[in-house]
């Protein structure tokens, strides 16, 4: 990453997101995370067909393998036309 401004800069960045890390052109970004109740868990962001967005929160997976198994299910199912619903943000009534 470059950082410009009074103390410009170039920090490298690394991440474990198997899927990222294998090249699936799929996922834009994700955060890999393990808790002892929660299981293993992953939120991304990928692209679907016509390159819309969606985003991927899955948690207690019972391994490492399992939580990129659960999310390549809800990719392959995105790019076969199944639809979720979109929220959209609404004002709160006064």
């Amino acid at each position: 990453m470059v950082i410009s401004g009074p103390n410009p800069r170039v920090v490298p960045l690394t991440h474990s997101v198997d899927v990222i890390e294998n090249n699936d052109l799929r996922v834009t970004w994700g955060k890999t995370g393990t808790a002892g109740s929660g299981g293993n868990s992953l939120v991304c962001e990928f692209k679907g067909p016509k390159e819309n967005r969606f985003y991927y929160v899955g948690f207690g997976a019972v391994s490492d393998a399992e939580r990129y198994t659960d999310a390549d299910a809800v990719y392959a199912a995105a790019a076969s036309g199944v639809e979720w619903p979109s929220l959209i943000p609404q004002m709160r009534g006064a």
